[in-house]
This record gives structure tokens, C-alpha cells and sequence, in this order.
């Protein structure tokens, strides 16, 4: 997920701008060397207005996408440093809204390979955080998010192909 991760960032920094505080655990800015990186991806959390979770067959089966919903969850009351949080499951990889599972299926899930959801998804994060999204090129994205699936399937099929042909099976 870790290069979807970066382009969905890209997006909402295309759409809020700079000034808006956009945290990915699985990239090389978020989170300084020699951190302790629970500790920070807890306080990042905390401190969020909106906390995505991106869903996949992958990653829906991870305790940490739990664990991470859950402190959003946490903080879905008034904080007085924050606010209100609003977690948002948003599926990726082709992953169907179906089978997200219990927890995060009770939330109004989005997919990131439908621009209608994507629109609506920005829409939602701009009423959040009070920022009036830009104008982004949504099918753009979702384009990207496509070419993302399609490359990993390639790679797949590669390590399939590569397992047979050494023995590997």
C-alpha cells in the first residue's frame, strides 16, 4: 500500500495544499529517524481531524489497520486541541466495498477506482478540516490508482511464473 499511500498524499496536497499536515506512517517524511514510530504514528492519530484507512484483501486482515481505526474512533468526540475525528475507509487494489469487514464496514465506505467516491471523499475531508478543496483531476487519479493495480499484478505474476519455473510452487 505504501505506494498508493504516496499518491493518495499527492492528491490531498493537490487539492488542501502545504499548510495541511498530511501524515503516512510508510513514507520518508512523516516519521524522523531513530523516532519511535508507535509513539508517533499514536500521536498523529490523536492530532488528526480525518483518518484514512485504506482497505485492501492485504490489509483488512492486518491487527494494525484495527488498532489505527480504533484511536481515530477514540477521538471521534470533541477534542479541544483537534476537534472532532472522522475515520474513512477508502478501498484500494480493486478491493470491493462488500468485503470490508465489521468494524470498518459500518462507516460509509469509499473506493479509490471511482471518481464519484473520490469527489465525495474530498468533499467530506474539506468540510472536516474547514479548507476548501482545489480543483484536482480526479480521473487522473483514479487512472493512477488503476496503472498501481495493474503493476501489481504484473509483479505477481512474475513471482508466480518465477516460483513454477525454479520448483517453487
Amino acid at each position: 500500500e505504501k505506494h498508493i499511500a504516496a499518491r493518495i498524499k499527492e492528491l490531498l496536497r493537490e487539492s488542501f495544499g502545504s499548510d495541511v499536515r498530511i501524515f503516512v506512517s510508510s513514507d520518508y517524511e512523516s516519521i524522523r529517524s531513530g523516532s519511535d514510530w508507535q509513539v508517533e504514528i499514536i500521536a498523529a492519530l490523536k492530532s488528526s481531524r480525518v483518518v484514512l484507512i485504506l482497505c485492501s484483501a492485504d490489509s483488512v486482515t492486518r491487527p494494525w489497520i484495527n488498532y489505527e481505526a480504533g484511536v481515530g474512533d477514540g477521538t471521534d468526540w470533541e477534542v479541544r486541541e483537534v476537534g472532532r475525528t472522522s475515520v474513512f475507509p477508502l478501498v484500494v487494489r480493486n478491493f470491493s466495498k462488500g468485503k470490508v469487514p465489521l468494524p470498518h464496514s459500518r462507516k460509509h465506505v469509499r473506493d479509490a477506482h471511482d471518481a464519484d467516491d473520490i469527489k465525495a471523499l474530498l468533499r467530506d475531508i474539506s468540510e472536516d478540516i474547514g479548507i476548501v478543496a482545489s480543483p484536482v483531476n480526479v480521473d487522473k487519479f483514479v487512472a493512477d490508482m488503476q496503472e498501481a493495480m495493474g503493476q501489481r499484478d504484473q509483479v505477481n505474476q512474475y513471482r508466480q511464473k518465477e516460483a513454477v519455473s525454479t520448483g517453487f510452487a
